[in-house]
């Protein structure tokens, strides 16, 4: 039975005949009522959840740049970052069961939009708690682009389960973006990301595909 707020034809919160009823970013959104759920639980399920569970896990530890990369594919497909994040990266978990799983780091995406982004050259380690990679081409002038489009590198660390974004001052027409990272990552391997956001009035929202950088240990 669902909950009425709001008075006549307001929110409806809960089953109401055959469908569902729930708010969803300030919005109402309805789905039908599934009354009877069949779970057998077989392996092939359990593996679909372990692939999922894995995912959800990389979706939090990512979660900062997710809420940049991931914001404007999640408005438009009306779900949230993280699970535009799985959608997204669901090939990219191989494995033939739970225990085996493996994620294949250079498929993974960590932004997803039209916009064209930029082409990032090879990731550079030497100096001390820092991740410097060159911007090799920055397209600028093509259709949708400003010079006010941040560049954006995200480092995930697989080893310690955590992650490290750089902090959105590099510009479309700069020649290369740093990254800070804690002392504590010192002499331990990340993957490294990079994307493209919109910041102009006339392509703010919109964003690049990300692209897979390349891996190295931090100096």
């Amino acid at each position: 039975m669902s909950v009425n707020f709001k008075g006549y034809m307001g929110d409806q919160i809960g089953k109401l005949g055959p469908a569902v009823g729930r708010k969803w970013k300030g919005k109402m959104v309805y789905s039908s009522y599934q009354g009877k759920v069949h779970d057998p639980n077989t392996e092939a399920q359990q593996l679909m959840r372990a692939r999922f569970a894995k995912l959800a896990k990389l979706a939090a530890t990512m979660y900062q740049a997710l809420a940049i990369g991931m914001k404007s594919y999640a408005k438009s497909s009306r779900i949230t970052e993280g699970n535009a994040f799985l959608k997204i990266n669901y090939g990219a978990i191989q494995g033939e069961s739970a225990d085996s799983l493996q994620v294949t780091y250079s498929d993974l995406m960590v932004s997803k939009g039209t916009m064209t982004g930029v082409r990032f050259g090879t990731p550079v380690f030497t100096e001390p708690s820092q991740v410097q990679v060159p911007i090799a081409a920055n397209h600028s002038g093509t259709y949708g682009t400003s010079g006010q489009d941040v560049v954006y590198v995200a480092l995930y660390n697989e080893e310690l389960g955590t992650s490290a974004l750089s902090d959105g001052t590099a510009l479309r027409g700069d020649s290369s973006v740093s990254v800070e990272v804690p002392s504590g990552w010192q002499g331990t391997k990340v993957y490294v990301y990079g994307f493209v956001v919109g910041g102009d009035t006339s392509n703010r929202g919109n964003n690049s595909d990300s692209e897979y950088v390349g891996m190295g240990t931090i100096s």
